[in-house]
């Protein structure tokens, strides 16, 4: 399974407006295998003498400052004339703004970057957004993972 393709099949099946950093990942033969697009990510502990290291972890990919690569579907005109009708006059004017302007960031699915860890039988692997992988010691050299209340 080519996982760039099926985030790339799913990213052209989806009709809803709006935007999505992504992850996915797969275990095939004590592999973890995997893709990331944006500030999601994965990270993977394995358990030596006694103790939860961090094996691997996905990089975050950004275009500057809080501006991660994500896929989007902009808003067509028929849905921005809608819109219209809810919110106000300013909003739908900035939004046109954005799309004039091309600033809604849309990343292809295939910039997506790939993984590809040794996994063992008692690996701990931890999937999240950018506020539980990057902001918090979750990716830290020696970090904490209690299972079952162990550690």
């Amino acid at each position: 399974i080519d996982l760039k393709e099926v985030l790339k099949d799913s990213y052209e099946d989806v009709t809803a407006i709006g935007s999505s950093t992504a992850t996915l990942v797969m275990i095939k033969e004590n592999k973890l295998i995997g893709i990331n697009l944006g500030d999601s990510g994965f990270v993977c502990f394995t358990k030596k003498e006694g103790e939860y290291v961090n094996s691997g972890v996905s990089q975050e990919q950004q275009h500057n400052f809080n501006t991660p690569y994500q896929l989007c579907n902009k808003p067509t005109e028929a849905v921005i004339e809608e819109l219209g009708k809810h919110v106000k006059e300013e909003d739908i004017l900035q939004l046109r703004k954005l799309m004039e302007h091309n600033e809604l960031c849309s990343d292809d699915p295939t910039t997506a970057d790939r993984y590809c860890l040794d996994i063992h039988e008692d690996d701990v692997i931890i999937l999240g957004t950018d506020c539980l992988l990057y902001t918090s010691d979750a990716a830290d050299d020696t970090p904490c993972v209690e299972l079952g209340g162990r550690r």
